[in-house]
């Protein structure tokens, strides 16, 4: 008996032994590895202030807020805030973070979902599948597969990187009007040893075509009705040219002066392919460069 007792004991350790590390041993160790690369490039992080905190975590998906310490030129420390994002996916693991300043957290609390989600365009979705969407939608537009730590990452959703934003009346209040962006990234190259990180929207409102261009500085910059040329080029390489105005609000609208929509509608069938399309202009003898996952338009504009 007592040998049959100890057979057990050894099985169990041995299993628990060979048992895979939890998901959320994952995550936490993936976003502790992602602020030391950041420290590795900038060598400003405390490492010994990282806190995380666990936020949802299932079989499938851990979002972890991470909380450390950054110094400054003269030494003095400021906080810092990142949500991380681990994202299983036809068992290969993905990963991706984004810094609390540069957009909404994507985690929401169950108790505060129903209230968020009213017009947004994952509002007929439950919980779980909500924030499993808004999880890829991150790993679309910034995210790497953890084996090889390349980008470029498609995670299929039906509405891909959309989301729904309400027409503001002059007051700034909502009104019922909808319309559709994705989000993207791009680059700023001022000169040979200075370019500037920038989140790019894009935007489909009737039958406009906008962009906004969202610099280092986390404002929209004004360009006072400045006309540019910009180059798309779609899932299948094919490059075409349109025409824009950046307006003073910021707004780089296609310019739909004529009497014809030929170029909306080309701009059109152009995302109607998915995919991620490229973008390349000069403002101000600047060049802007940047990328858009556009996947899921077809099921998006339906939501209008």
């Amino acid at each position: 008996m007592r040998r049959f007792i100890l057979f057990i004991s050894l099985c169990c350790s041995i299993l628990s032994c060979n048992q895979s590390p939890t998901i959320d041993k994952l995550a936490k160790g993936g976003v502790e590895q992602y602020i030391v690369e950041i420290n590795e490039k900038l060598g400003n992080v405390e490492l010994s202030s990282i806190k995380t905190e666990t936020k949802l975590v299932n079989d499938s998906l851990c979002i972890i807020e991470a909380n450390f310490d950054v110094q400054d030129e003269k030494g003095e420390k400021y906080p810092n805030t990142i949500e991380y994002v681990y994202l299983i996916y036809a068992n290969k693991a993905y990963e991706a973070y984004q810094l609390k300043g540069l957009g909404d957290f994507i985690y929401c609390p169950k108790e505060a979902f129903d209230m968020k989600k009213k017009g947004e365009i994952y509002e007929e979705l439950s919980y779980n599948d909500a924030m499993y969407y808004l999880a890829s939608t991150i790993i679309n537009n910034c995210g790497r597969l953890i084996e090889n730590h390349k980008g470029g990452v498609k995670i299929q959703t039906s509405l891909g990187n959309w989301k729904l934003f309400n027409i503001e009346d002059e007051f700034g209040d909502k009104t019922q009007e909808k319309y559709i962006g994705a989000k993207g990234r791009g680059t700023i190259k001022f000169d040979a040893n200075r370019n500037i990180d920038m989140t790019v929207y894009l935007f489909i409102r009737h039958d406009e075509v906008f962009f906004k261009f969202h610099e280092g500085d986390l404002k929209y910059t004004s360009y006072d009705n400045l006309p540019i040329s910009m180059k798309i080029k779609d899932a299948d390489g094919e490059v075409n040219s349109f025409e824009f105005v950046c307006k003073d609000n910021g707004d780089i609208c296609m310019n739909t002066d004529k009497e014809d929509k030929q170029s909306y509608f080309n701009f059109i069938s152009i995302i109607e392919k998915g995919g991620i399309i490229s973008g390349s202009t000069q403002i101000y003898n600047s060049p802007y460069i940047f990328k858009i996952d556009v996947s899921g338009y077809k099921d998006a504009i339906k939501k209008l």
